[in-house]
């Protein structure tokens, strides 16, 4: 293998370049990015970037600089169409890219709501750019309006607080994270934004939107209620950036299809990060998972799978966080709705425990808040398949 080429230039991109050359690859390795910017870590964009803590230059991954690393960058430049047959990547300016082995890392852009594409005053968090507009634009005093409660919404609302403007969060489920978080553990983050002054609006529907093709001056709720706007952020989950790949061959389905080992059809083609859906051998089913944590991890084992050319399953469990006010809310597994409950440490109205899920006897997922080093542990002990009672025990004794 002579060649490799890396499309995306983002958390994924990077750490699979990274991984490349301490594996020692010596072969050609080209990065591709459609946004102008080096890669950079995005978790402070709703938090320490958004409220002016930090500047773009403490975003930076490379430990390294890509002349170190012998990349060739391609930045500001799209993929926008794949030849697996010429093993060719065509681009959206210059010569196709052929390559011996390719690593897909294309990412995620947000769902846009229709009747509320960006505008002035209207703002999706994805990027650098979207981040430093919307610093640039919330004032003190500012009318903030959040559609979806899901995390990146409550990060911005606890930002904005911080940054001396208003916050209501418009939700049309009936809490936050409604489909990731069970009821309790919603109640909580409603308490402490609720007692910051962030307004929780569930239950709601748009009705109307009052504003010109320029700026939103207000929405109007399906209660009647009327929400005066200066600026509007909306956050309703993000859809994978596959378009470039129909016609490619490859199977696409809420991502790219791959193996339990992320490999994309045939042995030179892998996929990481949120456009890869996988077959977990872990938990026995498909899943995409947008965490920043397993983009890193699956960085690391596409490109030790892509040089053995082998198909290894990728077996750690998903993990996050989540950081609000004072507070980090972290987890680790598969977790369903329906799944048993246990407060085993600490209290969730405290805002200090850990709670462990059980599923047909087994553990398969753990939240905390604040209790970084047991959500570790806990995931350990989801990887190594064990039993609930076992694991609780392991747990607790320390």
């Amino acid at each position: 293998m002579e060649s490799i080429v890396v499309v995306g230039a983002s958390l994924g991109g990077h750490f699979a370049v990274e991984n490349l050359r301490r594996a020692k690859f010596a072969g050609t390795i080209t990065l591709v990015g459609e946004e102008p910017h080096l890669p950079y870590d995005r978790p402070p964009l709703s938090k320490e970037f958004l409220r002016g803590e930090w500047e773009r230059d403490r975003l930076k991954l490379a430990r390294k600089s890509y002349e170190e690393l012998d990349v060739e960058l391609r930045l500001g430049v799209r993929a926008t169409g794949l030849d697996r047959e010429a093993g060719e990547i065509s681009l959206s300016e210059g010569e196709p890219l052929s390559y011996d082995g390719l690593i897909i890392a294309t990412g995620a852009r947000p769902r846009v709501l229709p009747g509320l594409e960006p505008r002035a005053n209207v703002h999706y968090l994805r990027g650098l750019d979207d981040a430093a507009r919307l610093r640039d634009s919330i004032k003190k005093g500012d009318r903030v309006v959040l559609i979806g409660a899901g995390f990146i919404g409550l990060e911005i609302a606890a930002s904005c607080r911080a940054m001396g403007a208003e916050a209501a969060v418009v939700e049309a489920q009936d809490g936050p994270c409604a489909r990731a978080l069970p009821a309790s553990l919603g109640r909580f983050l409603t308490r402490i934004h609720e007692e910051r002054g962030v307004r929780l609006i569930y239950g709601a529907s748009i009705e109307e939107i009052e504003g010109d093709d320029e700026c939103i001056k207000a929405i109007q709720l399906g209660s009647g209620e009327r929400l005066a706007v200066d600026q509007l952020v909306v956050g309703i989950g993000v859809q994978p950036n596959i378009e470039w790949l129909e016609g490619s061959g490859l199977a696409l389905e809420n991502g790219i299809l791959t193996s339990p080992g992320l490999r994309a059809g045939e042995p030179s083609i892998f996929a990481i990060g949120d456009v890869a859906y996988f077959e977990s051998a872990l938990f026995g089913e498909r899943m995409r998972v947008e965490h920043w944590t397993t983009t890193v991890e699956q960085a690391r084992h596409a490109v030790k799978n892509l040089l053995e050319g082998a198909d290894h399953p990728f077996e750690k469990a998903p993990f996050f966080w989540s950081d609000q006010y004072e507070f980090k809310l972290q987890g680790a597994g598969r977790v369903r709705l329906e799944d048993r409950l246990e407060v085993v440490s600490g209290s969730i109205e405290a805002g200090d425990f850990l709670a462990l899920f059980e599923r047909e006897g087994r553990l398969v997922g753990a939240y905390g808040v604040n209790r970084p080093a047991e959500l570790v542990r806990a995931r350990m002990a989801i990887e190594r398949r064990m039993e609930f009672d076992e694991a609780k025990a392991s747990l607790i004794k320390r």
